[in-house]
């Protein structure tokens, strides 16, 4: 396996392209699951469609800028503790960036979005 710090942008991009059809058919998966009343199963497959998701979302920063500094990077692909934990900051994230940006004097431009982005998953550049 090569080493996942090392990879081309293009590299990265095919990852996460492949990272988020898996996300996908996960997610398909749970709402077949959901309506044959195989809940846990369907719970099951929502979550790996989330850790799919999570992965992609990284490999896809990588992608756009190869030397963002991603912690952890390789530990997304075994790790799924860390995943569910980047998640939830990325969900929370999420939120506030909605809350903030009904606010007038939030201001949007180009580096503050980036920023935002980031702070997503607590990357440096």
């Amino acid at each position: 396996m090569k080493d996942i710090y090392r990879l081309k942008k293009s590299e990265y991009n095919e990852g996460s392209e492949k990272a988020l059809l898996n996300s996908e058919k996960h997610y398909e998966a749970s709402l077949l699951l959901s309506k044959n009343e195989l809940f846990p199963f369907a719970v099951t497959h929502l979550i790996l469609a989330a850790e799919e998701l999570v992965k992609a979302i990284v490999l896809k920063l990588r992608s756009l800028n190869n030397a963002v500094k991603i912690p952890d990077l390789d530990k997304y692909f075994k790790n799924h503790t860390l995943k569910h934990e980047r998640l939830i900051k990325m969900v929370k994230a999420l939120d506030n960036y909605h809350q903030n940006d009904k606010q007038p004097e939030q201001s949007n431009t180009a580096i503050n979005e980036m920023d935002k982005i980031q702070n997503l998953f607590f990357i440096s550049i």
